[in-house]
């Protein structure tokens, strides 16, 4: 089996970082936590709650993606546009938006104060 890379590889890192803080925290892997069915369950609903939480009020802003120039008439907000082609599965696929580019190069100090 191949080592996961890309997104991939970055969520099993934090998995592992997460595994390491829950044996920290609670001296125990989940695998040898003793509780019972129905706790796990309600464990994983109030993540759940939290998730939805946390979408709700993300999706309550106005999307602000970083490097992307206010009311940009070439990605309408993106910061991508369509490459012409396609990857080998068939996916098209999206380069950086050259207008937010150049925008995000000009004010690349704002965001170092």
């Amino acid at each position: 089996m191949n080592e996961p890379t890309g997104t991939e590889a970055e969520v099993c890192k934090d998995i592992a970082k997460r595994q390491a803080l829950g044996l920290k925290k609670y001296g125990v892997a989940v695998a040898d936590n003793p509780l019972t069915h129905k706790q796990w369950l309600q464990h994983a609903y109030e993540e759940a709650l939290d998730l939805a939480i946390y979408l709700k009020r993300a999706m309550s802003e106005p999307a602000t993606a970083t490097g992307v120039k206010p009311g940009c008439g070439t990605c309408d907000g993106s910061g991508a546009v369509d490459s012409g082609g396609a990857d080998p599965q068939g996916h098209w696929l999206e380069v950086r938006c050259p207008e937010c580019e150049a925008w995000e190069d000009e004010h690349a100090w704002e965001d170092s104060e």
